[in-house]
């Protein structure tokens, strides 16, 4: 199978290739090949995709929107859509804020992508900025421990006493 984070952005680059009339010239079952790598992207694309590497394979479709199929383009869409509908799932399993501020940046670009109103992205902006309030919340500071000074430090470390401390060693 495929992998969105090894696979997504490299299948339509490949994709792209394939229906290059110039590339690929002859080449037997080139659009059997063709169409098992869009049912492999699509089904990557409806499968549980990270938002990351959405918005890899959203850059790359829209690098070349041109050359990519409608379905693929659909099922980008219906996938851009699904993250933003579960976003308060997948934010709830976060516990980092720079994950968390980097999946907005995410939400920014992908919804228009996908035409997504403007108030859905706003909302789901403000469920990660709540996300990221809490962990700010539950994270706490401490204060640095204290280190009880040892009455010996001011004690001369000389020949004897490497001698005492080595003596029972030697014994041995």
């Amino acid at each position: 199978g495929f992998s969105a984070w090894r696979d997504g952005a490299d299948m339509i680059e490949l994709l792209c290739e394939l229906t290059d009339p110039d590339c690929f010239k002859g080449f037997p079952h080139v659009m059997d090949l063709v169409g098992q790598l869009e049912a492999g992207l699509i089904d990557v694309l409806n499968g549980s995709t990270e938002i990351d590497d959405l918005q890899k394979i959203s850059d790359a479709i829209e690098d070349q929107r041109t050359r990519v199929s409608p379905s693929i383009i659909a099922a980008m869409e219906r996938a851009i859509v699904r993250e933003i509908e579960e976003l308060p799932d997948r934010v709830a399993e976060l516990d980092s804020e720079s994950t968390l501020n980097d999946h907005m940046g995410y939400l920014g670009v992908l919804g228009p992508r996908a035409g997504v109103p403007n108030s859905d992205i706003e909302r789901a902006e403000k469920i990660v900025k709540e996300r990221i309030e809490a962990i700010e919340e539950e994270t706490t500071t401490a204060d640095a421990p204290e280190i009880p000074r040892n009455k010996r430090e001011n004690e001369p470390f000389d020949d004897d006493a490497i001698r005492n401390l080595f003596a029972p060693l030697l014994s041995l």
